[in-house]
């Protein structure tokens, strides 16, 4: 008896093309939601990002705002009481939290033009279920300040 010559796929052949297409698609499936997920989290970073940056400009306004003392200004206050790791801002809204930590000072007189106060900014928040921050080293001088 002679074989006869079969055109076609047999059905192991067919099974391990099947196969390797759906490792194929769950593999893309799987990356796809793993992207998104990375993309959900540089959004909430970006977003604390900005929550640190306009933090810096409200502390601008702050240390410019006048205090009841002829002539002086929150800058001198701090410049004269503040002390490394003091908190001068502490705030909590919904889900962020964002600490500014005095860090040192420059000069010896806060009415000097080189004056100057550093700060650490951290803010804090949640992108699902991860805890995620962003910090700014940041430097508030007396220069055209309360004048």
């Amino acid at each position: 008896m002679k074989m006869k010559e079969r055109k076609g796929f047999t059905l192991i052949e067919v099974l391990v093309a099947v196969l390797i297409f759906a490792i194929g698609i769950l593999s893309m499936a799987a990356l796809g939601a793993l992207n998104y997920s990375y993309i959900r989290i540089n959004q909430d970073r970006a977003k604390l990002h900005l929550l640190a940056e306009s933090t810096t400009e409200d502390l601008q306004q702050w240390f410019r705002s006048p205090m009841f003392l002829a002539g002086k200004t929150k800058f001198d206050s701090v410049f004269l009481n503040g002390n490394a790791g003091d908190t001068v801002l502490h705030n909590v809204v919904k889900s962020e939290t964002t600490l500014v930590r005095f860090d040192h000072i420059v000069g010896t007189d806060p009415a000097d033009s080189d004056a100057k106060i550093y700060l650490g900014i951290k803010v804090t928040g949640l992108s699902g279920t991860r805890t995620i921050q962003d910090s700014i080293y940041f430097c508030v001088s007396n220069y055209r300040i309360g004048g």
